[in-house]
């Protein structure tokens, strides 16, 4: 069985051994009441060290900067290379840009110049441009995506349009899935807006739906009064119906469209609609065909 000491109570009052002294030890970082911390010193050569490595630095920066001027102003443009351009034609990217290889030096070109020029092609959306050591200007190519394919009478695709109602000239071979349109159209020209209000307004709402709405739609026809009209995709019918969407507020009307399409035409695959009227404030009126017996 251990036995343990009791601890003498007087202990923490009796003197401290001699090469432990009596003195109170205060711990490094604490302060006696009413008096304050000394300030650290001032290290000269810690400064010194600091202000040296700062000094290497911005020097290197200069001599980094200079090197990079004097290569601007005596290395010639080589060429032009653009990138991610899919469906811009690489030749009329080129064209839009008025500087013949070797005539100006690198200093002399401007990036933010050739990006406006660059812009002008009716596919870009955005550009970046960066001068290469090797004197070649690259400019990447953000690309527009289109939201309506414009047909001819025939049914020919003349051009594609974007959402702020921009053309954009047909590529063959270019695959996008986007509402064909047809009927009374402005003919293609570039840079400038379609002159037609209703087809800007059609542009704008078309980009904001998502392609389950716009999926209910097969094709579109501008009539001479204005008016668009649609018409639905195959539902099991022999001819699918008509679509009235007016002349405005065509995202309303098409998610209008969806609502009443899960309701009132998926269920009922027998029904023979031939009309379908959005034009009524949210109201939908229909024309079906009664089944004949």
């Amino acid at each position: 069985m251990e036995r343990t000491m009791a601890q003498d109570p007087l202990e923490l009052f009796k003197a401290r051994p001699a090469h432990l002294g009596n003195r109170r030890i205060t711990p490094p970082d604490a302060t006696p009441p009413g008096q304050t911390q000394p300030s650290p010193r001032f290290d000269g050569r810690e400064w010194l060290r600091n202000r040296k490595t700062w000094l290497i630095g911005i020097g290197l920066l200069i001599i980094v900067s200079g090197v990079i001027y004097l290569w601007q102003k005596f290395v010639p443009l080589k060429g032009i290379e653009f990138t991610n351009a899919q469906y811009a034609d690489l030749t009329e990217l080129r064209k839009l840009i008025p500087i013949v290889d070797g005539q100006k030096n690198m200093a002399e070109v401007e990036a933010d110049s050739i990006i406006i020029l660059v812009k002008k092609h009716p596919w870009v959306k955005d550009a970046t441009a960066s001068k290469g050591l090797n004197g070649i200007l690259e400019v990447e190519i953000t690309e527009k995506i289109p939201v309506l394919l414009v047909l001819n009478q025939d049914g020919v695709p003349q051009y594609y349009m974007d959402e702020n109602g921009y053309p954009m000239n047909w590529v063959r071979g270019a695959s996008f899935d986007v509402l064909p349109i047809s009927g009374n159209i402005p003919r293609y020209q570039p840079g400038k807006k379609v002159p037609n209000g209703t087809l800007l307004a059609l542009a704008q709402d078309i980009a904001k739906l998502p392609n389950q709405i716009t999926a209910l739609i097969a094709s579109l026809e501008l009539r001479p009064d204005g008016r668009i009209v649609g018409r639905a995709a195959s539902i099991n019918q022999n001819i699918p119906p008509r679509i009235e969407l007016g002349k405005n507020r065509f995202e309303d009307r098409l998610l209008t469209l969806k609502a009443f399409w899960n309701q009132s035409v998926l269920p009922y695959p027998q029904k023979n609609i031939r009309e379908i009227d959005l034009r009524w404030e949210g109201q939908v009126v229909t024309n079906e065909q009664s089944e004949q017996k």
